[in-house]
């Protein structure tokens, strides 16, 4: 969706919906300060005066359970839950799929690492909510994620965003990985381990439109499916998407299913707090935009592979 279009969305629906959880959101931001605050003294205490070391920590401990105590009691509990119900929501009705938020959905987890874009060694993924659509039998999946990697006694964010997974019903002959050239020394990893051992191993392939190639590191078990997903159409999708977007999609198709991972720089679906709402303009406008690739090139794939690719 082109910003001109999404202004439209954000001045009718979605700033609207956040006015209205602007009393709650107030409420949210005095928690935090007046617990913050006295957590703050409790630190501040024994370093401005001269106490002995055990009633330090007493004093720390004290004010910080104070801190802790004062914000759950003013801490709006259904803050988070209505923005995600309202302003959520709100915005993924204007995807073409009925998409619905799925909260505390179990495996999770496993949808974003299943794709097997992510193999890094030393690295965490953490979860946060998941959301659920379908399409004449095929079930699409959506689930916000992290992952961390562990170098030496420092740990660095190296994904953050949206990992979609979309069950199409029929198994793919081979196995697809799909990265940016830039991100090709986090790749290595990547899918390898499930088939060594099954008398097949992943290859670099090359494609014949340059510019795509150019942008994009594509390793297969099998070059001719591999030139059936890699239509023009779906290339040129993505590469116009890529360009506009500089944002470094991956995608992998396996088994049945056509997976698909796009960074987002900006906090998981949380409502802002602090300053001014129109902040989360471009937030929403991000995750919008995310859904809507994924809506289209599903299309793309759904139409060579499911219904016109002989088994």
């Amino acid at each position: 969706m082109k910003k001109e279009a999404f202004n439209e969305v954000w001045i009718q629906k979605l700033r609207p919906a956040l006015v209205a959880l602007g009393e709650l959101r107030l409420k949210e931001r005095e928690a935090i300060i007046y617990g913050s605050t006295l957590a703050a003294i409790g630190i501040a205490i024994p370093i401005l005066f001269p106490l002995k070391f055990l009633i330090g920590i007493l004093i720390a401990l004290v004010f910080g359970g104070l801190g802790v105590s004062v914000y759950l009691h003013l801490h709006p509990k259904r803050f988070k839950e209505l923005y995600k119900t309202r302003v959520i929501n709100t915005l993924l009705k204007e995807t073409h799929y009925d998409w619905s938020h799925v909260p505390d959905a179990e495996n999770a987890d496993d949808i974003f690492k299943s794709s097997g874009l992510y193999n890094l060694k030393n690295s965490t993924s953490v979860v946060d909510d998941m959301f659920k659509a379908s399409k004449e039998g095929v079930n699409l999946y959506a689930v916000e994620t992290r992952v961390d990697m562990r170098e030496g006694k420092k740990t660095r964010v190296v994904f953050g965003g949206l990992a979609f997974r979309f069950d199409l019903g029929k198994e793919f002959r081979g196995q697809t990985y799909i990265i940016s050239e830039k991100e090709k020394r986090f790749y290595r990893a990547v899918g390898t381990h499930e088939v060594r051992g099954m008398g097949s191993d992943l290859g670099s392939t090359e494609l014949e439109w340059n510019d795509f190639e150019r942008l994009l590191h594509v390793e297969t078990t099998d070059e001719r499916e591999v030139r059936e997903i890699l239509t023009p159409d779906f290339m040129l999708d993505l590469y116009e998407w890529w360009s506009e977007h500089g944002k470094f999609v991956r995608l992998s198709f396996k088994e049945s299913h056509m997976y698909m991972v796009l960074p987002i720089r900006h906090t998981l679906f949380e409502p802002t707090v602090f300053g001014s709402i129109d902040k989360e303009k471009e937030i929403l406008w991000s995750y919008l935009d995310a859904f809507l690739l994924a809506e289209k090139l599903l299309e793309r794939i759904e139409y060579i592979y499911r219904y016109t690719v002989e088994g």
